[in-house]
């Protein structure tokens, strides 16, 4: 998304909402997808919130907009949900009888912020390749906190957590895990394939011969007796790839995700 300008304020501030129908029912088809997409393109376009992305799934919208600094990241899905419910019922009246309680939509929601990722990167990522590749990583393990560290007398001693703070913080701002949640949304959109493959021993094992060189973070370049020699990143994504194609079962895989 590109940079919003008001009088005396310019921002770059989006955010990825995702939500559910009550129970999850698979109820957003037909004439009521369209009609829900409509409703909230309308509202933000009223509330000049800027849709970036927007996919109404059967069982789940996906949404990212960009929004005024002043604007609670609650006040827009409450809005946008509730507007909309009311908007269905009315102009659907079966569909009542489908969710129990009166509610059309969960209670619950995600809302994340994105990163410095454009939207236009994703969609060239998309259009370009068929099928895509990621490791499957849990950036919630990545950014928990050292433990304490105590010396034999018992006194706390440093642990790292001021770099591990620091690491925490990019790895956040890099919005890995809205990155590949906007691949996802559009591949599934565009019909391309992608697929997420265990992060475990990526670098580490060759991927000329197979065999596990077990190295430290510093080290990144990857020598093998085999003759591999090449970057450990690349080693990494050659392994990813090969992962991705085995999990797939195909012959043929247009690129790994880097």
């Amino acid at each position: 998304m590109e940079e919003q300008h008001t009088k005396h304020v310019t921002y770059k501030i989006a955010y990825h909402f995702v939500w559910c129908p009550q129970y999850r029912k698979q109820i957003l088809v037909g004439e009521v997808a369209q009609f829900v997409e409509a409703e909230l393109r309308r509202l933000c376009e009223e509330n000049n919130w800027k849709i970036g992305v927007l996919h109404v799934q059967e069982d789940h919208v996906h949404l990212f907009l960009s929004a005024l600094p002043s604007t609670a990241p609650s006040l827009i899905a409450n809005t946008l949900k509730g507007i909309t419910a009311r908007q269905v019922f009315k102009r659907f009246p079966s569909v009542k009888k489908q969710v129990w309680g009166g509610s059309f939509w969960s209670r619950s929601y995600y809302v994340g912020t994105v990163g410095d990722m454009t939207e236009a990167t994703v969609k060239k990522l998309i259009e370009r390749y068929q099928l895509i590749v990621f490791e499957d990583i849990k950036t919630g393990n990545l950014t928990r906190k050292p433990k304490p560290k105590q010396d034999e007398q018992g006194k706390y001693v440093p642990n790292g957590a001021a770099a591990k703070g620091g690491l925490n913080t990019s790895i956040l701002d890099a919005g890995w895990g809205t990155f590949v949640s906007m691949c996802s949304v559009k591949a599934a959109w565009a019909g391309r394939a992608l697929i997420k493959v265990s992060p475990q021993f990526t670098s580490q094992v060759c991927s000329g011969c197979g065999q596990v060189h077990k190295k430290d973070l510093s080290e990144r370049w990857h020598s093998c007796e085999c003759g591999t020699e090449l970057d450990r990143d690349v080693n990494a994504a050659i392994n990813i790839l090969e992962r991705g194609r085995r999990q797939r079962g195909a012959t043929r895989v247009e690129a790994p995700c880097l």
